[in-house]
């Protein structure tokens, strides 16, 4: 709840700050990104109308809002509003059950018509064992390094969620459509996916279909979907677990 950061951030060659501010609330937590001091007056909400009232001010500002870790067991997302948060944080920290419940509600939003960029995050506060800095990272199309470009691109879903800097890539086109873009469904046109892995899981409102990969792309003919999103899996067995989920093209 303390941005007093974002007002004294350092220039540092290559290096691209966003001012941010993570809101935590006993029903939740949520980042502010790209507004230096996101609050009027205070950060504190008792009711599901000044929790509103505080993210309704943060927007007025252009900030940019994510839900954090909404199916954490410490901290799960608790207020009866899907509208307020602009993204989700799909993957926070190390790979492991709650992350996959997010995962799960994401894509129910999705199925319900949402809208709803996926973001990952490290959530690093100390050296610890648990959670380490660039586990996993949101790896953004961008058109510049500048943090206006960087967080534009995340917000229209331009980007993907990996567990490292070294993780797994992944691109998505459908005609002239990136991911986080909708495209006019046709029945001559081909999602083109690209991917420095073997094998992903594609997943539409149809359902989840494993493909394998030849050469780093494959091309898949499509029928009437909402949505495609692909993740990728490393392990088998109980050790199989997901290391990387793109965000999705949408569809007319």
């Amino acid at each position: 709840n303390n941005f007093s950061e974002n007002l004294a951030l350092p220039h540092v060659d290559g290096l691209t700050f966003i001012p941010a501010v993570e809101w935590t609330h006993y029903k939740g937590h949520m980042n502010f990104f790209g507004v230096p001091a996101p609050f009027e007056n205070s950060f504190i909400a008792n009711t599901k109308d000044e929790m509103q009232n505080i993210i309704s001010h943060a927007k007025s500002l252009d900030a940019v809002v994510s839900v954090n870790h909404p199916k954490c067991p410490l901290c799960p997302y608790k207020w009866e509003d899907e509208d307020a948060f602009d993204m989700m944080e799909i993957w926070n920290g190390p790979m492991r059950p709650s992350n996959v419940k997010a995962l799960d509600w994401w894509t129910e939003l999705l199925r319900k018509d949402r809208q709803i960029p996926a973001v990952g995050g490290s959530d690093f506060h100390k050296p610890k064992q648990f959670a380490k800095l660039g586990n996993p990272v949101t790896a953004v199309y961008s058109k510049s390094r500048s943090n206006e470009d960087i967080l534009s691109a995340i917000k229209n879903g331009n980007c993907f969620v990996t567990e490292s800097t070294d993780g797994v890539k992944i691109k998505l086109t459908y005609g002239d459509c990136v991911m986080g873009q909708t495209a006019e469904f046709s029945e001559n046109e081909w999602l083109t996916i690209c991917t420095d892995t073997d094998k992903v899981t594609l997943v539409t409102d149809k359902g989840e279909k494993e493909l394998s990969i030849k050469n780093g792309r494959i091309k898949v003919r499509l029928k009437k979907v909402k949505f495609a999103y692909v993740k990728v899996f490393r392990g088998y067995g109980k050790l199989k677990r997901i290391c990387a989920v793109s965000n999705p093209i949408y569809f007319k």
